[in-house]
C-alpha cells in the first residue's frame, strides 16, 4: 500500500491526464513543455545564439564552423538551467520547446512549421506517403521518431544529409532491381476487328 502511494505521488507531479500508465503524458509532451516553460521564467529568450548553435552542429567543420561535442538538447538544457552545465540532461527538446527557449511563444508556434514542413516536403518528393508502397512505409518509419523528438539541427541534418543519401540509395536500388519491371510493350496483342 505504501509503495502504491509513493508511486502515485511521484507520478502526480507529471500526471496531467489522470491516466496511471503515463502514456498520455509521454505522447503529448505536456510535462516536458511545462518543465521548459517553468525553467524559462525570468530568462531572456536565447535568440540567435540558439540558431548558431544549431547551424554549427550541422555545418561542415572545414568551412570554419565550430564542432561541439554536446547536442543541441544538452546545450538548451544547460542554458535554461534544467541541469547543471556539463551534465547530460536526457531531455527531448522538441521543436516547440526549442522554439520557446529561443524566441518565446512565437518560436513555440513557428518552429514546428519552419523546420518540419520543408523536411516533410522533401521526403514526400522521394516517396508519396499517400500510397502504401514499400518505399513510403520505409521512409515514414525512418523519419517518424524524429518528427516528434528532433530539434532543429536534426531536421537540418535530415534535409542536407539524410534525404540526399536516401534518394541516391533508393534510386540505385530501383535501377538495379526494378529497371525492367515496367514493360514498354503490351503483354497481349490488341484484338483485331
Amino acid at each position: 500500500m505504501t509503495n502504491a502511494k509513493s508511486i502515485s505521488a511521484e507520478a502526480g507531479e507529471y500526471d496531467y491526464y489522470g491516466d496511471r500508465s503515463n502514456v498520455g503524458n509521454r505522447l503529448s509532451y505536456v510535462a516536458l513543455f511545462d518543465a521548459v516553460y517553468n525553467a524559462n521564467k525570468g530568462l531572456v529568450p536565447l535568440g540567435m545564439k540558439s540558431v548558431w548553435q544549431s547551424i554549427d552542429g550541422v555545418s561542415p567543420g572545414f568551412l570554419g564552423f565550430i564542432k561541439r561535442p554536446e547536442s543541441l538538447g544538452d546545450w538548451l538544457g544547460w542554458q535554461t538551467g534544467l541541469v547543471a552545465v556539463g551534465a547530460e540532461p536526457f531531455i527531448n527538446f522538441g521543436l516547440s520547446m526549442e522554439g520557446y527557449t529561443s524566441w518565446g511563444w512565437i518560436g513555440a508556434i513557428v518552429y514546428p512549421f519552419l523546420f518540419m514542413f520543408p523536411f516533410l516536403w522533401i521526403f514526400t518528393k522521394i516517396a508519396s506517403f499517400r500510397l502504401p508502397l514499400p518505399t513510403s512505409i520505409f521512409i515514414f518509419t525512418e523519419i517518424q521518431a524524429g518528427l516528434i523528438e528532433a530539434t532543429s539541427d536534426g531536421f537540418m541534418n535530415g534535409i542536407t544529409r539524410s534525404a540526399p543519401v536516401l534518394f541516391v540509395a533508393l534510386f540505385a536500388l530501383h535501377r538495379i532491381f526494378f529497371r525492367n519491371a515496367v514493360r514498354a510493350e503490351p503483354i497481349a496483342a490488341p484484338a483485331e476487328s
